[in-house]
């Protein structure tokens, strides 16, 4: 859940980046006509917007489909064996849920709720900041020939709406139905996801085990820990 919030917050703004980013050394210093743009961009109130009574509503939609979908692919993406995985391949976790737990839509649909409504205070105050990285990243992106572009666009009436709702397309049914669409797929994927992952890990040298670690490093994780060495506890 807190995972499918997360992409859906980010999502209107990873969609803002550019096919070729410019590789920054140095902070820069927005021209008027950045600060100008990120303001339409990216004005007042806009996590207010998202995170309305539309993100509960499709939140919920996107949870119950997952509800919904067989548990095979997670267990498979989990590892277990297909043996197991073929007993209970067709049940479905709203079906589990049912039985657990009665309420849980409500619950669910509760919980969805203060968190929006807790988030979208501590958002609200982000947005300056937000707005203000918005800015660098268009001066740092856009030549000062296509922000002047930019800016003439979003003076426009079309513009002007454009710019004030573009954020908010990407929260859209229409965009969000495609992701949850293509969550088996995704899930399909893991398996194999999961066997690279572990192949890369395998490359590398194993975590070290408390015993492992030399007198020197077991006094400098204690330091850091805030905690005697075990050897010295009474």
């Amino acid at each position: 859940m807190f995972l499918m919030v997360g992409v859906a917050i980010a999502a209107p703004c990873a969609a803002q980046t550019p096919t070729a980013p410019k590789a920054i050394s140095a902070p820069v210093t927005p021209s008027p006509a950045a600060l100008e743009i990120a303001a339409k961009l990216f004005p007042d109130g806009t996590y207010r917007k998202m995170l309305g009574p539309s993100m509960t509503q499709m939140m919920s939609g996107m949870s119950e489909n997952v509800a919904a979908m067989p548990l095979g692919p997670f267990l498979k993406a989990a590892g277990l064996p297909e043996s197991d995985v073929a007993k209970i391949d067709k049940t479905s976790l709203g079906e589990i849920m049912a039985i657990v737990d009665p309420n849980y839509k409500e619950r669910m649909r509760r919980m969805m709720d203060g968190m929006f409504a807790a988030m979208i205070p501590v958002m609200e105050k982000l947005e300056p900041d937000l707005r203000a990285g918005l800015a660098e990243s268009l001066q740092s992106r856009f030549s000062t020939a296509q922000l002047a572009d930019l800016r003439t666009f979003f003076a426009t009436p079309t513009g002007g709406i454009y710019a004030s709702e573009q954020m908010l397309l990407f929260m859209d049914p229409a965009v969000m139905g495609r992701m949850q669409a293509a969550m088996p797929k995704l899930m399909e994927t893991m398996p194999a996801v999961i066997a690279q992952v572990a192949k890369s890990d395998a490359e590398l040298p194993k975590q070290k085990s408390y015993e492992d670690l030399t007198p020197e490093d077991r006094a400098k994780l204690s330091k850091l820990l805030g905690v005697a060495p075990p050897s010295a506890k009474k």
